[in-house]
């Protein structure tokens, strides 16, 4: 392709990026420095919303960068999260000859680190905290194509996250949970080797997933304080929903939220409605209640033809 292309990843960190067609340029624009908002995340429900954010995007790469509202191309993340419209409302803002949805979040990691290599060959492993049930991908690729060669399920992303939420001073410096990952990791290079840790430490990582960290809650090493709720399971057979919320200072439970589910979709309305008729014992800080933000419960749903 040679003509003017522009990209869409509406997740976390969401940006829109544009290729120039005439001048061999790519630009990004990352939503949070326009937004103002750390991890800026477009609103899933809110359409609206989205279009008028794509609308100033188009608008920045006319106006600073000669990029004409016409496109060879528009790639939109595997993830496209507008629940109300889908991708009929960037037909609206963007003219473009074809509109493709990314295959994968991992395969996009891998091509778009590749492609942008010196390298005519290479090995490429791709692994982070989630995309699509995935986290720990290999590739072999080369300029006319990338394969997979194998897909292990070596969560170490949401290991560090879960024990970062463990740590109050993570906590406390956090304004999201993602931030626990790095700054878990980035502690640790402060910290010296505890051998009588490893064996269980190295258990729970190697549980892959994360629903369950009980075993570490268990250590004395460990603050009682503990931000996500999860269940124990290491095996999830049946259908669930992963909820965020706040439990208040009185316990109730407040703007909930689904991070993931298992089959996508089919169950958030029902646990929505469920979580927020629960009640939890609160925080105590200093003798006072005070909110709990960022909680998460998985929510279990046996299938009648599962039975």
């Amino acid at each position: 392709m040679t003509g003017n292309i522009v990209a869409i990843h509406d997740n976390h960190d969401s940006n829109v990026s544009f290729y120039n067609g005439e001048t061999g340029k790519y630009h990004i624009i990352e939503l949070e420095r326009l937004i103002k908002d750390r991890h800026y995340m477009m609103p899933q429900n809110n359409s609206g919303t989205r279009m008028e954010i794509l609308e100033d995007c188009q608008f920045i790469a006319k106006k600073y960068w000669g990029i004409e509202n016409e496109y060879e191309c528009v790639l939109v993340s595997s993830q496209w999260r507008d629940t109300t419209g889908g991708i009929e409302g960037i037909k609206k803002v963007f003219n473009s000859k074809e509109f493709i949805t990314l295959e994968n979040h991992h395969h996009t990691h891998a091509a778009g680190a590749f492609y942008q290599s010196p390298f005519d060959k290479a090995l490429i492993l791709s692994y982070d905290g989630g995309g699509e049930a995935q986290y720990f991908n290999f590739y072999n690729a080369d300029r006319d194509s990338i394969e997979v060669l194998d897909i292990i399920p070596i969560n170490l992303g949401a290991g560090y996250w879960i024990s970062g939420t463990l740590i109050k001073e993570i906590v406390k410096t956090s304004k999201t949970r993602r931030s626990y990952a790095g700054k878990m990791m980035g502690l640790s290079g402060y910290g010296t080797f505890n051998d009588k840790l490893y064996d269980v430490y190295h258990r729970f990582m190697s549980r892959n997933l994360r629903y369950g960290y009980c075993e570490l809650c268990e250590l004395d090493e460990i603050p009682e304080d503990k931000n996500i709720l999860i269940p124990e399971k290491d095996d999830i057979e049946n259908s669930w929903v992963l909820v965020e919320f706040t439990i208040t200072p009185s316990g109730a439970v407040v703007n909930p939220v689904v991070i993931d589910a298992e089959p996508p979709g089919i169950f958030n309305r029902s646990a929505l409605r469920t979580i927020v008729k629960w009640k939890y014992k609160p925080r105590i800080l200093d003798g006072k209640a005070v909110p709990r933000p960022g909680v998460q419960h998985l929510i279990t749903y046996e299938l009648e033809d599962a039975r």
